[in-house]
This record gives C-alpha cells, sequence and structure tokens, in this order.
C-alpha cells in the first residue's frame, strides 16, 4: 500500500473523526485515543482487506506506480470506506472518483470503437476475398454505393 498512502488515510480518519465525534480533538488527545478513533473511521477498509479474495484486491491496487501512485493508493483506500459512510469524504476523493468514472468511459468507448472497427475489417475482408478488391461495385444500388 505504501507509507504515503496509508498516512494519508490515518490524516483523514483523523479529521473525520473530529468532525463526527462531538468531544474529540486529535490535539487535545493523547496517542491511544487518536489511533482508536482512527480505527474506528477505518474499521471497513480493514474488513475489506481481511475478506477481498486477491484477485480483487489485486485488480483494484495493482500497478500504481510514479509520484501519483500513493495517492492512487490512498483514494482507494478512502473509496472503500465512503461506500460504507458516505460523510468520510477527504480532500480530493469527490475528483478522483469523477475522474475514475471518465476513465471507464474513455476505456468503454475506446473498446467499442475497436470492436467496430474490427467488425468493418471481417466483414470487407469477406467481401474481399468473394469479389476481389472491387466489392463494393457488387455491393447493394448505385444510390447506396454514393451516400456511403
Amino acid at each position: 500500500m505504501g507509507i504515503r498512502a496509508a498516512l494519508l488515510l490515518f490524516n483523514a480518519a483523523i479529521k473525520h473523526a473530529e468532525a463526527v465525534r462531538r468531544n474529540f480533538e486529535a490535539a487535545n488527545a493523547t496517542p491511544e485515543e487518536i489511533v482508536e478513533e482512527a480505527v474506528s473511521v477505518t474499521d471497513p477498509l480493514l474488513k475489506f482487506v481481511k475478506s477481498v479474495p486477491d484477485s480483487e484486491f489485486r485488480e483494484r491496487f495493482a500497478g500504481r506506480y510514479g509520484s501519483g501512485g500513493p495517492l492512487d493508493y490512498f483514494y482507494e483506500l478512502a473509496e472503500i470506506i465512503w461506500e460504507h459512510d458516505k460523510n468520510f469524504e477527504p480532500d480530493g476523493l469527490t475528483e478522483y472518483r469523477a475522474s475514475k468514472d471518465d476513465q471507464r468511459i474513455k476505456e468503454a468507448e475506446s473498446t467499442i470503437k475497436f470492436i467496430e472497427n474490427r467488425i468493418t475489417e471481417i466483414i470487407v475482408g469477406y467481401f474481399k476475398k468473394i469479389h476481389g478488391n472491387n466489392y463494393w461495385t457488387y455491393m447493394g444500388t448505385k444510390e447506396t454505393r454514393v451516400k456511403a
């Protein structure tokens, strides 16, 4: 997971605990109280890590390299907590979630375009095999060929 991501998550958990717990201020708390509050906030994440199959964990967390890797890890971890507590929204989580949606849309569009192009290649290849390079003159009416 990475030390930086863990520290970012710990900080976010403390800030969240301060925001939602009436009598908790990290500046006036003992280290034990801070850890207790942070663990309470991150409990959904701890349960997830204990129960998730390795393949699902790898799918969600693999391939995070470079300077943006720790932030990606942090936001993925924070999102797991957010899924159980919609009030847990560390700075940047909303934007990160939106960018993931944009990325999924781009990936879907790319996949659809690939499929469309591949189908066209297969069909054109088949017609060329049957009719040769002048296959188009054998297809449809003259008006259809002009429109296309």
